[in-house]
């Protein structure tokens, strides 16, 4: 649950300097905001973005999407695997998230969203019935699965110098428009409706809704007066332009700021802040909470989100504010609650680590609430929709090495790694009423000689370098998406992209209705051990969401139960061996649609260290 460097030639991803691709479509593509050059470069997943440190040290801060990991100092590193590896810290599942609700599928909307919903030109969120919602600007439902860095200048390769996704391309089309024409109608194919941050806004422009990712926090010091400047100028700068654009969602003020302590730094932010010099506002204000880090962390989140959200509202009244992009496994009580205040939607990244990091960062540090398969802990405390802004899943390619930085889970086939997305979007969609979104990074693949400057070569992308979609993945994501709860209500197209007229906002461009038949996702559940509390699930899909699911042939390993409406399956396992089981699932179509699959469970001996 982590995200990385890109590219320090790029911007942001609002547009990109001169390219191979640029020179191909025959000028220059100009970025829609400037960045401030005397602005700290820090790692970001799909761009560099500028972004502030948050605590006075030396090093610049892994900023926007890149997780703080074991590998920066030897020392902690050696701690916090022994954590990892303790019976006790380990964690099931994908990345390491605490067990949650079952991931079967959305349940059925007795009623459905309501098509009337305010329509105000812009984007806004509504709690309808304990279900959150995105609203469109013409008054529709909207839930945003969006894409991260969709853009014809994909990343360079650091050993070759080479762009080998802009040379696909090129080959492959005449015009960077025509690129763009046929990658919308690709990703509305899949479903996707959207695109996140890092995407070339400028070639998109009105073509699909979209999200902007800006770096309004500067300095060590956020009581200081130059923070509010800063926030301002940002707003100013990149803010104000797009503010009446009804295809823009909205800002995510920063990406993965420090809210205490990790790898690189063991203070809370408390001890920092008693750490500037003599006459800072800050030390000024730490001085009052010696003793209470709790509280003085609430007062700083609450300075944070009140600088940039009247920085923001200054220059743009109308957008949604989706938050701060938190790292999913450094999460406080005190930053959530803080953000319900100001922002629209509180935003987090989460990407799978391998199984034990997650329980030994909240080992570790149990200021950190741990992450549930639906956020529901995260909800409690912010009270406000929940969006996923950035996630991925990688599986094994012959052309992506997946060495760089070499923490991420890594699936073993391309089906595998399609599992692991129904695996984690699915609870999102069942049990989880309070997300709004998720925006899957990345559109490409990295290159096999490591993306400049940090040499990060993972498989992320929807499509290879030669613009080859990844089928089993995109076969899912179709499925997966004609589930989402916007699409369950209605008929006929979507609308997915808007227009400001003389007249108001009007729909200009549409997206299909799709339903797939109903049928069990997978051939296999997860493997578990003798005595080891098992937790696995059965994916339906299709259909008609709102499934029961029963056992009609064969039968689980002694010890785990199948939950007929959740499609969980767990348990204590008490037989060794490897097991079948047929599976039917029933949807709530009228009338009903009937599907059945055999799957193998694998339970091993367990091996107590």
């Amino acid at each position: 649950m982590v995200t990385a460097q890109g590219h320090a030639a790029h911007d942001r991803g609002r547009g990109t300097p001169a390219s191979p691709a640029a020179r191909w479509a025959g000028a220059p593509r100009a970025p829609f905001g400037t960045l401030r050059p005397t602005t700290l470069w820090s790692t970001g997943r799909g761009r560099p973005v500028p972004i502030a440190r948050t605590r006075p040290q030396p090093a610049a801060r892994p900023g926007p999407g890149r997780r703080r990991l074991p590998w920066r100092r030897p020392l902690a590193a050696a701690a916090f695997l022994v954590v990892a590896l303790a019976p006790a810290a380990s964690a099931q599942g994908t990345g390491g998230r605490s067990s949650g609700a079952a991931a079967s599928a959305v349940r059925s909307l007795s009623s459905g969203p309501s098509s009337t919903l305010p329509a105000t030109g812009y984007f806004t969120t509504v709690d309808q019935h304990g279900r959150w919602l995105f609203v469109t600007p013409t008054g529709q439902p909207f839930y945003s699965a969006g894409v991260d860095h969709v853009a014809s200048a994909s990343d360079t390769d650091q050993v070759t110098g080479q762009c080998p996704y802009c040379e696909s391309i090129q080959s492959q089309y005449p015009t960077t428009s025509s690129w763009a024409g046929a990658t919308v109608a690709q990703l509305r194919s899949w479903g996707f409706n959207s695109l996140g941050p890092f995407s070339d806004d400028t070639e998109f422009a009105g073509q699909m809704p979209y999200s902007v990712q800006l770096s309004m926090a500067s300095g060590n010091d956020w009581f200081a007066p130059s923070f509010v400047t800063h926030a301002d100028a940002v707003a100013a700068t990149e803010v104000a332009p797009l503010a009446t654009d009804p295809n823009l969602i909205g800002w995510y003020t920063d990406s993965e700021l420090t809210w205490g302590p990790d790898i690189d730094n063991f203070n809370s932010e408390l001890e920092d802040y008693l750490e500037l010099p003599a006459g800072s506002p800050g030390l000024a204000v730490a001085e009052r909470y010696i003793g209470r880090p709790d509280d003085f962390l609430y007062a700083l989140a609450t300075r944070y989100f009140q600088v940039t959200t009247a920085a923001i509202r200054a220059y743009d009244p109308h957008h949604l504010i989706l938050g701060v992009k938190a790292e999913g496994q450094y999460i406080p009580k005190q930053l959530l609650e803080a953000a319900g205040h100001y922002v629209n939607v509180f935003s987090i990244d989460d990407y799978a680590l391998p199984p034990g990091f997650a329980g030994a960062i909240h080992a570790l540090w149990p200021v950190y609430l741990p992450v549930t398969s639906t956020f529901s802990n995260f909800e409690r405390y912010a009270r406000i929709p929940i969006m996923v802004a950035e996630y991925s899943f990688i599986g094994h390619t012959a052309q992506t090495p997946d060495t760089v930085p070499g923490v991420y889970a890594t699936y073993p086939t391309q089906a595998a790694r399609a599992l692991a997305y129904a695996d984690y979007i699915a609870p999102l969609y069942e049990d989880a009423p309070w997300v709004v979104g998720d925006e899957w990074f990345e559109y490409v693949d990295e290159p096999q000689g490591g993306r400049v400057p940090d040499g990060e070569n993972d498989n992320f992308g929807l499509v290879d370098v030669e613009n080859q979609p990844y089928s089993d993945l995109v076969s899912q994501m179709q499925i997966l998406h004609s589930m989402a709860r916007d699409r369950l209500t209605g008929i006929g197209p979507i609308c997915d992209a808007w227009a400001r007229r003389p007249s108001g906002v009007v729909c200009t461009a549409t997206m299909p209705r799709t339903r797939y038949p109903l049928e069990i996702y997978g051939s296999t559940l997860a493997s578990g051990s003798r005595r080891v509390f098992y937790r696995g699930q059965v994916i339906g899909e299709g259909g008609r969401p709102g499934y029961t699911y029963s056992i009609v042939g064969g039968a689980l390993p002694r010890g785990l139960r199948l939950h007929t409406k959740t499609g969980d399956v767990t348990g204590l396992p008490r037989a060794v061996g490897t097991f079948a089981v047929t599976i039917e699932v029933t949807d709530s179509s009228s009338p009903p649609q009937v599907a059945s699959k055999t799957l193998s469970v694998t339970i091993g001996p367990h091996f107590p260290f």
